[in-house]
């Protein structure tokens, strides 16, 4: 699923992905991705242990990463936005 905001104060996206990998793997994943696309990582929040959080900045960018774990699966929301 996937949405979008686009106002005079703020232009950004929101992606909510599912997959069967594991929280450890997906989060290790993201940080070197963010990083390896020019991002910088302000942020890791580990919640609990089904829960861990990314922030990271690029230019007038904001990426929040955010993977949960629930059973069979984990839950993947990235939202990305630029404040005008």
């Amino acid at each position: 699923m996937s949405t979008s905001v686009n106002n005079a104060q703020t232009q950004g996206a929101n992606l909510m992905l599912e997959t069967a990998d594991s929280l450890d793997a997906l989060v290790a994943f993201y940080k070197k991705a963010i990083v390896d696309n020019g991002w910088t990582i302000d942020s890791t929040t580990t919640l609990s242990a089904e829960m861990t959080m990314l922030g990271a900045t690029k230019d007038k960018r904001q990426l929040a990463v955010q993977v949960i774990d629930s059973k069979d699966k984990r839950t993947v929301t990235e939202t990305v936005a630029t404040k005008n």
